[in-house]
């Protein structure tokens, strides 16, 4: 199984919801996965995903303009 994971806001090594995906993904066997991560990501994400690849997205307010 391959997973793809995203998340919009900056991962830092205390955030809870990544250290509880990251332990779920090493739970399952046979799974592969690849984290999409806002800038900055922590270099310690490289040992809870498969690949690790850092976006850079500036943040926008809903509606026009």
């Amino acid at each position: 199984m391959t997973i793809l994971t995203g998340i919009n806001r900056t991962s830092e090594p205390s955030s809870g919801s990544m250290i509880l995906v990251g332990d779920l993904y090493h739970a399952m066997p046979n799974t592969h996965t690849t984290f999409l991560g806002r800038t900055p990501v922590h270099q310690v994400w490289k040992t809870a995903f498969d690949h690790l690849i850092p976006l850079s997205a500036t943040k926008q307010p809903q509606g026009p303009g």
